[in-house]
């Protein structure tokens, strides 16, 4: 049994494809906890979810658990839909406050306790998971560009890290860094933010 956290951290994607097919090939258990969902995707059989407390079990792969996750959630939303209008139908009920036939009021009104408790603790549950999170924050206009680098150099010894190196980062730009481990990506990304000298 194999009990791994985050396996592929800090690992490059040739590292990667290469414990993917490890372990793929491997006849053993294996439990690990990680945020790459694309690992999961392609490595795991049951996916274990913790929710309020309790475990639920996925047989199956990443795509699986997203899929009945999402069924899940909407018959919680039915539930609590259908609980609301017998909420109000009993709550009705209640106000009325029937006299006579006092054991069946006397149930009827366990039954509305009991439908009451329900209501509130998946109300609760299912609005506020639903709740955004928002935050005030004074902005700053940024304009197109953010950094420009022109020909820049890095070398360690005999290792070249840059040659002749030219981009220009633009506002919500995204880049991706792709090396394998020990080519430099850190020091790169150290020499953009002016934590690490650059040579010309």
């Amino acid at each position: 049994m194999l009990i791994l956290d985050e396996p592929t951290n800090h690992l490059d994607l040739d590292m990667i494809e290469r414990l993917e097919r490890y372990l793929k090939n491997q006849r053993v258990t294996l439990l690990m906890v990680t945020h790459d969902r694309y690992f999961l995707e392609r490595v795991c059989t049951h996916i274990f979810e913790l929710h309020r407390g309790k475990i639920i079990i996925f047989p199956g792969n990443y795509s699986y658990y997203l899929e009945h996750k999402a069924i899940r959630e909407e018959n919680e939303r039915i539930e609590v839909h259908k609980l609301k209008q017998l909420y109000r139908k009993e709550l009705s009920w209640i106000r009325r406050a029937p006299s006579g036939r006092q054991t069946k009021s006397d149930s009827r009104s366990t039954r509305f306790d009991a439908i009451n408790d329900r209501y509130d603790v998946l109300k609760d549950t299912v609005f506020n998971e639903q709740a955004k999170l928002t935050l005030s924050m004074q902005s700053r206009q940024l304009g197109g560009k953010i950094l420009k680098l022109k020909h820049i150099k890095k070398v360690f010894g005999d290792k070249k890290i840059l040659a002749d190196f030219s981009h220009e980062f633009k506002h919500n730009e995204r880049i991706g860094i792709i090396g394998k481990n020990g080519v430099g990506k850190s020091t790169f990304v150290r020499m953009i933010i002016g934590e690490e000298p650059i040579d010309s």
